[in-house]
């Protein structure tokens, strides 16, 4: 067997792509800084550098990035295994999934209930518990329009979980062209829903946390699976920086028109456009990364861990603020200061969660795989040398 013929077989087997952990980091990064500053907004007023304002608020669709990082592996995993055994094993994803959201999600649930009885300043209902037990969180706020405290975060999971639930059932009754028809037609329903809740006069919550209203990043994913098919665009440096140019701009955008006054005459299209200017930014980030062959291994590694930092990241972050009591009167300076150290101890969390809580379960989780995904716990894969050996693939099919 050749070098090429060898990692071929490999690639059939496992499908890795290193630079998506980097990539979902990177989303976390924006997440955190955005909810920091969220929370520092009412006492920092740098007037001067207002793009610098928008660009920390544009880091909470680091969301947005996370749904279509997951609907674009799922949708690729899927369709490898269907195209390699010639059916899907539904109740193995599902069991997979359970494995790696289940553990921390409902582990984390229960250590919110001390939290919030021992913390007032973060007590919220205990109403939201029903609901985000069974993974409909997110329309529990979009019905009050009241985010919980410390477990807010779960919300999103709460998306990804619906999608993982509907999406196998779907997928293997379609072709690839079926797959790419499939992701249009759940944009334009997206598009079409918040066109709905718009007209409707319902809140930007419902918007924000509305199932049907934040697909667009999903439908962002699996299109661009269905386009690339595995394969990692062979872009030059100036591109891909063009790329992540484009896609920084997209969020700012997406940013300032978020912020756009309800009162103002373009108000419903900035609500409606928002989210798909905020999807196709994501599709620029991703497209960025796809194929970049040096990576530094510890962003690969806080990208293994980035479940854990998402979900502790807002506990961490409240425990922090009742700690120091506000920022009241604190310097740009200052609270980048207390961002930093609240992103070290978020990151010693979620390591020490990852290592001796979630592990495990991952373990576990790779017994029901059949075609591998993400960083095997038992034998870690080298980036660097995959990435060249797909990469001369690449050359050599184009050679043929």
């Amino acid at each position: 067997m050749t070098l090429i013929e060898a990692a071929n077989w490999s690639a059939m087997k496992r499908f890795y792509m290193p630079e998506l952990d980097a990539l979902r980091f990177f989303a976390f990064l924006g997440v955190f800084l955005g909810h920091s500053w969220a929370q520092a907004g009412g006492f920092i007023h740098p007037s001067s550098v207002h793009f610098l304002i928008l660009l920390l608020q544009s880091g909470e669709f680091g969301v947005d990035l996370f749904f279509t990082l997951s609907a674009y592996l799922i949708t690729e995993l899927l369709w490898r295994e269907r195209d390699r055994f010639g059916s899907l094993d539904v109740r193995s994803f599902y069991t997979r999934r359970v494995l790696r959201i289940w553990p921390l999600y409902f582990a984390f649930l229960l250590l919110s209930i001390p939290i919030i009885r021992f913390v007032p300043q973060m007590a919220f209902s205990w109403t939201y518990y029903p609901a985000f037990t069974f993974f409909v969180g997110n329309l529990m706020i979009a019905w009050t329009s009241s985010p919980p405290a410390v477990i807010g975060p779960l919300w999103s999971v709460c998306v990804e979980e619906q999608f993982y639930l509907t999406w196998p059932l779907i997928l293997k009754r379609l072709s690839r062209r079926g797959v790419l028809i499939a992701g249009v037609i759940i944009l334009i329903f997206s598009t079409l829903s918040r066109a709905l809740l718009v007209a409707g006069g319902f809140s930007d919550t419902v918007l924000h946390m509305g199932t049907f209203a934040r697909l667009d990043p999903i439908a962002a994913g699996i299109i661009l699976s269905a386009i690339l098919k595995g394969e990692r665009p062979l872009l030059g440096t100036v591109m891909r920086l063009l790329l992540y140019a484009g896609g920084i701009g997209m969020w700012v955008v997406g940013a300032s028109l978020s912020a756009t006054p309800s009162a103002a005459p373009l108000a419903p299209l900035s609500r409606i456009f928002c989210t798909s200017l905020v999807a196709l930014g994501c599709v620029a980030f991703m497209l960025g990364t796809l194929g970049i062959a040096r990576l530094n291994r510890m962003f690969i590694y806080l990208g293994r861990i980035s479940y854990g930092l998402y979900i502790f990241h807002v506990m961490v972050l409240d425990l922090g603020l009742i700690w120091i009591d506000g920022f009241a009167g604190w310097s740009m300076w200052g609270w980048a200061a207390f961002s930093a150290f609240e992103l070290v101890v978020t990151v010693l969390i979620s390591a020490i969660s990852y290592r001796y809580y979630e592990a495990p379960f991952l373990r576990l989780k790779e017994r029901f795989q059949r075609i591998g995904s993400g960083e095997s716990l038992a034998e870690p894969v080298r980036a660097e040398p995959a990435f060249k050996l797909s990469m001369l693939s690449n050359f050599r099919r184009r050679a043929v």
